[in-house]
């Protein structure tokens, strides 16, 4: 059974003790993953990618082109 710090660090988006301004997410794509066809209503499908990744650097989270290390 979670105690209650336990459940107010979730809330607090607390995770194994990392606080969300230091944790990192890798996205991975290459151009190819456009022509996986899985049909129009897949969530894998080309179209949603574009989107997503539109809107990815429309909002500056990602450099569309540029290699982060």
């Amino acid at each position: 059974m979670r105690s209650e710090e336990q459940s107010k660090a979730d809330v607090q988006g607390d995770v194994r003790g990392l606080t969300p301004s230091i944790m990192k997410t890798a996205l991975i794509f290459h151009p190819i993953y456009l022509r996986h066809e899985t049909g129009p209503h897949h969530p894998e499908r080309a179209s949603r990618l574009q989107a997503i990744l539109r809107k990815l650097k429309k909002t500056g989270l990602i450099e569309i082109g540029r290699a982060h290390v």
